[in-house]
């Protein structure tokens, strides 16, 4: 059982899947919902999603408009500590770990 179904539960989720353990990502909030950062991917986030889930989330989930642009923004990186970062970037629906953590095979229960 996998408490959260954020970006640490939807990876988690998916390494056990992978390995063909039978897996229940539980969350308590209803999905899918408003939130600031609502599934914004930025650089290191990006290749993240491509190493662990082997690709970006399909163009279906993506918002309008799918880039925004950003400013004053510190994203970690491993050689720098954390970077200034600015420029544009893809914007998807809040809920699209969640839908990349089922289509990886886990049970999901929300809303409870």
């Amino acid at each position: 059982m996998i408490v959260g179904s954020g970006p640490a539960g939807a990876a988690c989720a998916k390494a056990l899947k992978n390995e063909g353990i039978e897996v229940l990502v539980i969350e308590k909030d209803k999905l899918p919902r408003n939130k600031i950062c609502s599934g914004v991917l930025f650089g290191q986030t990006q290749v993240l999603l491509d190493q662990y889930f082997g690709g970006l989330p399909p163009e279906e989930v993506y918002c309008d408009p799918k880039i925004i642009k950003t400013e004053n923004i510190l994203e970690w990186n491993k050689k720098r500590d954390f970077s200034p970062m600015s420029g544009n970037c893809p914007k998807m629906a809040g809920h699209s770990r969640k839908i990349s953590t089922i289509s990886g095979g886990a049970s999901l229960i929300i809303g409870f």
